[in-house]
């Protein structure tokens, strides 16, 4: 019997323990500007941007949601930061573009360009 308690009170600490520590908050730790730098240059094709754009759209400082569309992060992103709507609108343009190209295009140097301008403006 004292071994059947036993066990029940370390799987019940198991339990509480696991609970505890998968509450806990995580620090939100911004992208800092390097990051962004190193990030918008890293685009030179349409998948290297749509990458970009889902780590920068999911990066630890946004509350965004993996299942939330571009146009929903887009949103959230000019309530939160409206001095960045801009370059979050231009940059979600450009993202939606790249997504849904037939297979065989690419995005012009110019949207490249764009692209990689508005990661690096966003300062969040």
């Amino acid at each position: 019997v004292a071994i059947v308690v036993v066990l029940a009170l370390a799987i019940m600490g198991a339990v509480i323990a696991f609970r505890f520590s998968s509450s806990r908050p995580i620090v939100a730790v911004p992208m800092t500007a390097q990051e962004r730098t190193e990030l918008a240059g890293s685009i030179r094709t349409r998948a290297d941007l749509v990458r970009a754009y889902h780590r920068f759209a999911l990066s630890p400082i946004r509350r965004t949601q993996p299942w939330w569309t571009h146009r929903r992060f887009e949103t959230d992103v000019s309530t939160e930061t409206p001095v960045h709507t801009d370059q979050i609108s231009l940059l979600t343009d450009i993202y939606e573009e790249a997504r849904y190209l037939p297979d065989n295009a690419e995005l012009t140097d110019s949207q490249i360009q764009q692209a990689r301008r508005a990661i690096q403006l966003c300062d969040a």
